[in-house]
């Protein structure tokens, strides 16, 4: 069996690696984990917002990260972990659509974010000063603290190419979307 690979097959592979490399190195890392890790500690947090690790550039196929600042930085599918008692699908893991109207959906699946149902959240949201500000409709029930939440987005890419999102916050309450949220989201689609 010939097992040398071809100058494309290793390009493949490479990037194939390096996405998966990426995501969960930024993932764990980049600003979730050790920006509060930091804060924990005493020591004095970096100015918010946190500078780039590796910024982004036109026309390099590279891995990088981006600040959100505008609703179309975001606007797609991505995955997410729920694990909110009040409306976790099946295996704690849904959707979440950003449209390009500035409005979110939750849902089970893809399908489930075309249009709002209960019993997930849906709502609003809004860039400003490089935070995204997310009005929630369809909280749950004793959660009034679920409402409202501020944070700043990490867009990671590979060039030009949405891997995931990475959230950190700057005014939330909500332990549920906390931990939800203190994982990246996978991008699935526009």
């Amino acid at each position: 069996m010939n097992t040398t690979l071809t100058s494309a097959s290793r390009s493949t592979l490479f990037r194939t690696t390096l996405f998966h490399t990426l995501t969960a190195t930024l993932s764990a890392c980049l600003i979730t984990a050790c920006a509060p890790t930091l804060a924990q500690s005493g020591m004095p947090a970096a100015p918010r917002p946190y500078p780039e690790l590796v910024a982004c550039a036109a026309g390099q196929d590279l891995p990088c990260s981006a600040l959100a600042s505008q609703i179309s930085d975001i606007t797609g599918v991505w995955k997410q972990y729920q694990h909110n008692p009040a409306f976790a699908p099946s295996g704690n893991m849904g959707f979440i659509r950003y449209n390009a109207d500035g409005t979110f959906v939750l849902g089970p699946s893809v399908a489930g974010t075309a249009a709002p149902s209960a019993p997930f959240p849906h709502g609003t949201y809004s860039f400003s000063a490089g935070h995204l500000t997310m009005n929630v409709q369809g909280v749950p029930p004793g959660m009034p603290e679920c409402a409202l939440a501020v944070y700043e987005v990490r867009v990671l890419r590979l060039g030009s190419r949405p891997v995931a999102l990475q959230f950190t916050p700057v005014q939330d309450t909500c332990k549920p979307r906390l931990n939800d949220l203190g994982y990246a989201l996978p991008y699935v689609g526009p």
